[in-house]
């Protein structure tokens, strides 16, 4: 069947850091399918970001925006939303400045447009490099079809990762959700979109070619203490967003939304963990009255002797 001649991509790149822009960039000019526009929004950055844009004008058909006020150390969502509406193409992939891609992302991407899925979410499968470049892991794969609700669960769960820079989603569907979910920090925002822009079609699964997610690139997964509070709001947020009855984002059957529930509260301490941050009573009571159910003092006070034991050894380590 051939493609819709209808159906076009725009990769757009909400960038701040200069570090790896060239990198990103280079791996794009390499794609074997060159059908495709860049759109990078300049976040205000102090950085001469069209100096690093400028010598890639002649490989790849790109559009630089520079924004006067940034916006993305208070929202960074929202820097991401407004990036994706220079565009408007029907396809969206949402890269990023620090990230690169295989050479035949977007020759897989549109190879599978037409089939009989009609999913308006795809994602390729992913590894982990380093700031040098050099892969330190293959992640597990994502299966070929998932819906919104059993990706939320592993997720949930533990069982796989996933990256903004892997997914592509149609304008139709983000038009459809307003936009991408915001979050403090974007944390967790990313899942939640998937979910939300995916609905009862679900995601599928680009075979053959990864993307590299770059860890120690000065992105928010790397622990913060300036970020300790603001994760932890997140966590409170995106909990309340799943437990939304009001919401079809997930499309979840009763039997899965029960799921859900239950392993919300072994992700929200494990997640607490993950960004350092200490729970206060406040926020113990917020979380029970979502789940229903006491979320235990022990948990409370053991996990934050935990985390304070843990800063002051940090601090004396020689």
């Amino acid at each position: 069947m051939p493609n819709p001649p209808t159906e076009s991509l725009a990769v757009v790149i909400p960038a701040y850091k200069p570090d790896y822009l060239a990198a990103a960039l280079d791996s794009l000019a390499a794609q074997t399918d060159r059908g495709f526009r860049v759109y990078i929004g300049d976040d205000a950055s102090p950085h001469d970001l069209a100096a690093v844009v400028q010598p890639f004008a002649d490989r790849l058909d790109l559009r630089l925006h520079r924004f006067e006020e940034n916006i993305g150390r208070r929202d960074l969502v929202a820097q991401w939303n407004r990036t994706i509406r220079l565009s408007d193409e029907t396809w969206v992939w949402l890269f990023s400045d620090d990230d690169v891609a295989d050479p035949g992302c977007v020759a897989a991407w549109r190879a599978a447009l037409g089939g009989s899925n009609q999913a308006e979410v795809m994602r390729f499968q992913t590894r982990i490099i380093g700031a040098d470049g050099r892969e330190e892991r293959r992640n597990e794969p994502h299966p070929e079809f998932e819906s919104a609700a059993d990706f939320i669960l592993a997720r949930l769960r533990r069982q796989r990762r996933s990256y903004a820079c892997e997914v592509l989603f149609t304008r139709r569907a983000f038009d459809r959700v307003g936009g991408l979910i915001s979050f403090p920090l974007a944390w967790c925002s990313d899942d939640a979109s998937w979910a939300a822009l995916a609905g009862p079609a679900g995601l599928r699964t680009l075979a053959g070619p990864l993307v590299s997610w770059r860890y120690g690139g000065g992105n928010l997964s790397v622990p913060d203490p300036a970020s300790r509070a603001a994760k932890r709001e997140a966590l409170l947020r995106y909990v309340e967003w799943l437990l939304n009855e009001d919401h079809p984002a997930l499309a979840a059957t009763p039997a899965q939304r029960a799921a859900i529930r239950a392993a919300l509260p072994s992700w929200f301490w494990h997640q607490l963990h993950v960004a350092d941050a200490l729970v206060r009573p406040s926020d113990l009571r917020r979380l029970a009255a979502q789940l229903g159910q006491p979320c235990g003092l022990r948990h409370l006070l053991g996990h934050n002797l935990r985390r304070l034991a843990q800063r002051i050894k940090a601090q004396v380590r020689p």
